[in-house]
């Protein structure tokens, strides 16, 4: 099942969505290769408290946006 879903959303083509490059089993262990973007995760920025009404409202969207997406592809997150 893991593989079927990777493989689903590898097919993914939204600029809110991680580029999925190699999916795969090593040894019985199951991997998902993305693309690395460099920066802070969502996390740390609301553990650190500096995000404005502003970004965080940009932020929503961009999610939002990514969800929909995927939801037109019938993956379901």
């Amino acid at each position: 099942r893991f593989i079927q879903e990777a493989k689903a959303v590898s097919a993914l083509n939204h600029p809110n969505i991680l580029t999925v490059h190699e999916i795969g089993e090593v040894e019985g262990t199951n991997y998902i290769a993305t693309e690395f973007i460099e920066g802070k995760t969502l996390r740390e920025h609301i553990e650190a408290n500096d995000l404005s009404l502003i970004e965080s409202i940009k932020i929503i969207e961009q999610i939002a946006n990514a969800m929909t997406a995927a939801h037109e592809a019938h993956i379901i997150h």
